[in-house]
């Protein structure tokens, strides 16, 4: 709310300070991400709220509000192109978390789907997802896998 003021005000680098101490204390706060990005195109152009959207994007991977405010900001540019880009990204990450669900479905005794699932939830997901990920491999116990039985067997890896 203080961003805000500030922003009303016309104190728009103070706004922006405060935007970001408040990223700081809670990166996945998705309405901070949004006026910071808002207030930089306002401020310096599209190409600062795209990185903005991006750093934003890749903090909260599972947020449709943050990809569709960088088509929208792409959009009101007339970067076509880079709209498309945006959406089929956007299709491709709900569509690769589809098939390793069902990867891990249909073989739970796999463990490199289990390992190759929790990695890509790492890149995109939310902490929740990859909790639920985790207690959904311990409780399959997978025990074949390429990669899976080597790391495994490994005195390292051993509880």
């Amino acid at each position: 709310m203080l961003g805000q003021l500030e922003e009303r005000l016309g104190y728009l680098e103070r706004a922006k300070e405060v935007y970001e101490l408040g990223l700081k204390h809670c990166s996945s706060c998705v309405p901070l991400w949004l006026s910071l990005a808002k207030l930089e195109e306002k401020m310096n152009g599209l190409s600062k709220a795209r990185a903005v959207l991006t750093m934003a994007r890749k903090k909260n991977a599972q947020s449709p509000e943050l990809w569709l405010a960088a088509v929208r900001a792409e959009s009101r540019h007339g970067n076509r192109k880079e709209t498309d880009i945006l959406m089929a990204k956007a299709l491709q990450v709900d569509k690769a978390r589809s098939w390793l669900n069902r990867a891990v479905t249909l073989g739970p005794d796999i463990g490199d789907f289990w390992a190759l699932f929790y990695k890509f939830e790492i890149q995109y997901g939310a902490e929740e997802t990859r909790a639920d990920i985790l207690k959904r491999c311990i409780a399959a116990d997978p025990k074949h896998g390429e990669k899976w039985q080597a790391l495994s067997k490994a005195v390292e890896n051993s509880h």
